[in-house]
């Protein structure tokens, strides 16, 4: 019965344990999201600048033009990697979903496991406690009779 509740409880810190790394993860995705809308919306202005450095580019500025592609590449690269750990976050949380229902559910159960056995100890005390006022009253009923031979 103890080490129900005991597993019970290591079970429900478990929980909060997964709760509190699944909050963690999820900031991490927003973060990761609003680093996305950044470089998107910098990617947008550089390429706005590519634009204009082509129109320039026309009058023989070309360095510019390269410098910025470089940039765009740049950026395209850390958005790629920023996208690939944003879907590794996702798995994670989904990982930890799946891993905090089941603790749920274990959770649950080991609750329903140590309400029963508390009924069936409650039922076996009570046949206990009966038992024992039939004994009492059966060594009173020989005592009486021993008095009265």
């Amino acid at each position: 019965l103890r080490a129900s509740e005991e597993r019970s409880k290591l079970a429900a810190q478990q929980v909060a344990r997964f709760c509190e790394h699944l909050h963690i993860e999820q900031e991490k995705s927003q973060m990761c999201d609003r680093q996305k809308k950044s470089f998107e919306l910098l990617v947008k202005q550089l390429q706005a600048k590519i634009d204009e450095a082509d129109a320039h580019a026309l009058k023989g500025n070309r360095k510019i033009i390269t410098e910025l592609e470089q940039r765009i590449e740049m950026l395209n690269n850390e958005m790629k990697r920023t996208t690939r750990r944003y879907q590794d976050t996702l798995k994670n949380c989904a990982k930890q979903d799946r891993k905090i229902y089941d603790l749920e559910f274990h959770t649950n159960d080991n609750k329903k496991r140590f309400e029963r056995m508390h009924e069936v100890i409650e039922k076996l005390e009570s046949k206990a406690k009966t038992q024992q006022k039939q004994v009492d009253e059966a060594i009173k009923m020989v005592e009486a009779k021993s008095y009265q031979q």
